[in-house]
């Protein structure tokens, strides 16, 4: 690694430990160094997730080089369950010199495990609850749940395209026309959606977030 590109990843110390001040205590925060084919720990902050160290060598490499991220600036959001069994939210920005080449990673992992507690106990507490937006529509001989799930699979029809041959920016679309009709605040609907557009529940979390 030249100099200028050790002067870059110095420059992201900063950045680390501004981040680790706006965000909770449950949020741990690792700086990577890339040489050659090796990615190595250059600065953790808060190890609470992973229980990594400085200097440790890790694999997170091949994220980068997956598919879906070999272009990217940043990888979108994923969760995953940790060994403690936390659900844990992961971001990871890509740290690239001016000749586009990567020498570093900033990867911000936080236990959101509280939050899925609240959410799961919302959903519960308004189990019951119509969206106005179905209420006008609902027939009577419909429960909300029978109406909600029509009205996804009329949706999906009317996209006039097979779910497993829809491109990201079509599923999206799906989905946003989904959310105009209130159908996300139905209890169930989440995991009905996910399998009829062949994605994963994760998947269907990151893509809302892009309505």
């Amino acid at each position: 690694m030249n100099l200028q590109d050790y002067q870059l990843l110095e420059s992201y110390k900063k950045l680390m430990h501004f981040v680790s001040h706006l965000l909770s205590q449950d949020c741990e925060i690792v700086l990577h160094k890339v040489q050659d084919d090796t990615c190595v720990i250059e600065e953790i902050i808060n190890p609470i997730i992973t229980g990594r160290k400085k200097g440790q060598f890790t694999d997170v490499l091949g994220l980068y080089h997956s598919v879906e991220h070999a272009n990217e600036d940043y990888s979108n959001t994923r969760y995953y369950t940790s060994k403690d069994g936390n659900t844990v939210k992961a971001n990871t920005f890509f740290i690239k010199n001016t000749e586009k080449k990567l020498v570093g990673m900033m990867c911000v992992n936080m236990n959101v495990s509280a939050l899925v507690d609240v959410h799961n106990w919302i959903v519960n507490f308004m189990e019951g609850f119509v969206p106005k937006v179905l209420e006008s529509d609902l027939q009577t001989t419909d429960t909300v749940e029978d109406y909600t799930f029509k009205t996804i699979d009329q949706v999906i029809l009317e996209g006039k395209i097979e779910p497993t041959r829809m491109s990201v920016e079509e599923k999206i679309e799906i989905l946003r026309v989904l959310d105009t009709k209130g159908v996300f605040r139905v209890k169930g609907t989440m995991n009905y959606i996910s399998k009829k557009l062949s994605i994963s529940e994760p998947t269907l979390y990151r893509y809302l977030k892009e309505i």
